[in-house]
């Protein structure tokens, strides 16, 4: 009591002195919360804030209210901003204001700083909060925008183990798989095409892909999941393109009969495919087509004449317009580009059949010498021609 009283009058009654605190000056921690948390968690022994007059006695006639802030350095001048919840507002009653449900949502080391009004503040000690529960997966790195099919994406995709918070979980295993999809909610639409990836192990909660590829020209977002519960994520979109130019692939098959020297009514249409059968659809390439008589276009080619106006692809497509044949026979049309350097395609087989009847032939001549009255002995055999020299082997002519 002397450190605290400078002048008493003591009257001669023997009774006791009773001595009150001084005006509010100050606030102080009597209790200090847990040096440890989980996020989320309410600490397990919540603070004790007491109001004080500058001798440190308790202020007990004042119900001020208290405010707790997070911060993150010792001295409290350097606020965590968000992540301190619970009731963290509250009127003292008779000069202490104790707190029933105060917890932090980020995972960092917090000081909390008492603070009401005038009053001089106080911070506590140190709380390391640490991540609750694994919840969700999250890309921590988004896979490159654009790619090229079966080519690694230049920037590959990083996954993050987070809790309910947004915490880093920084401990534990979770192997992640990733998936192509073609709806931005990686919901409904799986990708048709081949996506290749090599399931993942986090380690300190994270975990970078390699080597992740799709070989199918089209925009895909790629799904992570750890299939154990977790919430997945989705990525952004990444547009794949076609790889370098490879065959010429027939998107419309030629008519399968003709008459000799009429152009084909359905002529065919060619795409220059990439090797994984996307469609190149930039760069310029000049169709050829040559007819043989077998099936795979290898061995046999066709002495008929074939007439036709080379096409040339601009946008991956090339489309015939006048393709005929004037020899009566089955043929097979192979088709190039001039410069022979993607893979050939060959047809369907096309039946062509000969045109009108146009002229008379003598397909044997007779004897050069014959005794008169007696019949020639190589008799004169003559054929019904086209005009393209192939025999009309129907109708009736009389000679």
């Amino acid at each position: 009591i002397s450190d605290h009283i400078t002048s008493v009058n003591v009257l001669n009654t023997g009774g006791a002195v009773t001595v009150v605190s001084a005006a509010k000056n100050k606030l102080e921690f009597t209790t200090q919360p847990s040096a440890a948390v989980v996020a989320g968690v309410s600490l397990a022994t919540q603070p004790i804030v007491t109001i004080q007059d500058q001798y440190g006695n308790t202020a007990t006639t004042v119900n001020d209210t208290i405010v707790l802030e997070a911060h993150t350095n010792v001295g409290c001048s350097a606020p965590s901003g968000t992540g301190l919840q619970g009731t963290i507002s509250k009127a003292a009653v008779t000069g202490v204001t104790t707190y029933t449900d105060v917890n932090h949502e980020k995972m960092e080391t917090i000081y909390l700083k008492a603070s009401s009004g005038v009053l001089n503040v106080d911070c506590s000690n140190a709380i390391a909060v640490d991540h609750a529960a694994a919840a969700a997966l999250s890309f921590a790195t988004q896979p490159a925008t654009t790619g090229v099919a079966d080519v690694a994406l230049t920037t590959q995709p990083e996954i993050e183990i987070l809790d309910a918070f947004g915490n880093l979980v920084n401990d534990g295993t979770h192997n992640i798989t990733l998936s192509a999809y073609t709806t931005p909610d990686c919901s409904t639409t799986a990708s048709g095409g081949t996506f290749t990836q090599t399931t993942k192990a986090t380690a300190s909660g994270s975990g970078t892909f390699v080597g992740t590829k799709h070989d199918t020209m089209e925009t895909i977002y790629l799904k992570a999941d750890d299939g154990a519960g977790l919430t997945d994520t989705c990525s952004n979109a990444v547009a794949i393109d076609h790889s370098s130019a490879a065959a010429i692939h027939i998107a419309t098959q030629p008519s399968g009969s003709v008459v000799s020297g009429v152009a084909l009514a359905t002529q065919p249409v060619v795409e220059i495919h990439d090797a994984f059968g996307n469609i190149v659809d930039d760069g310029s390439f000049t169709v050829d087509a040559l007819a043989y008589t077998t099936a795979d276009c290898s061995t046999t080619p066709s002495v008929g004449t074939l007439n036709l106006t080379n096409p040339t692809s601009s946008t991956g497509t090339a489309a015939y317009t006048n393709i005929d044949h004037e020899k009566m026979e089955t043929i097979y049309l192979k088709l190039q580009d001039t410069s022979d350097t993607l893979t050939s395609a060959c047809t369907s087989s096309i039946t062509v059949d000969h045109a009108a009847a146009a002229a008379l032939a003598i397909n044997t001549q007779p004897s050069s010498a014959v005794v008169a009255g007696v019949a020639l002995a190589t008799q004169p055999v003559v054929k019904v021609h086209d005009a393209f020299g192939n025999i009309v082997n129907d109708g009736s002519y009389t000679i």
